[in-house]
């Protein structure tokens, strides 16, 4: 990976990192949102409420510590310059955020039309899976009138 790229992911997991402090969407801070409640609303919602997961070690940990850790990965990956090690963190980073929207019942309606209400740590983690996985999909752009011979 290419120093450009690898200057890229470390934004994007910056991005991610920031996000795990400052406020989601309704005011939620990461810090007092379990992760076991998140994911266990997330299934029954999901399953229609036919299934129901209650893990207890699970709720011990918070969405802040796992936003952390995703943005920790990607800052490594960048360092390493491993595609692989940042696609997985990337996806994991969207499946986290999957969620915690899921969790907190918001359509997708409401989702699109109160964007600029879903909170700083929303949108800074949107923006960080966004430039990771453009930055890791995406092939070199070739620029027209520059030759690379």
């Amino acid at each position: 990976m290419k120093t450009g790229r690898r200057l890229i992911l470390m934004a994007a997991g910056l991005l991610v990192l920031c996000s795990s402090s400052l406020a989601w969407i309704d005011g939620q801070l990461p810090i007092n949102t379990s992760f076991g409640t998140a994911l266990s609303t997330t299934i029954d919602t999901l399953s229609g409420h036919s299934i129901n997961l209650s893990i207890s070690f699970l709720n011990q940990i918070s969405m802040a510590a796992v936003l952390f850790v995703m943005g920790v990965i990607l800052l490594i990956s960048s360092v390493l310059g491993s595609r692989i090690i940042a696609l997985v963190s990337a996806l994991l980073t969207v499946a986290a955020t999957l969620i915690w929207i899921i969790a907190t019942g918001i359509s997708l309606d409401g989702f699109i039309n109160h964007f600029t209400g879903l909170g700083t740590g929303t949108h800074l983690a949107l923006l960080g899976i966004v430039i990771a996985l453009l930055t890791i999909l995406f092939p070199r752009l070739h620029w027209p009138g520059r030759s690379d011979g």
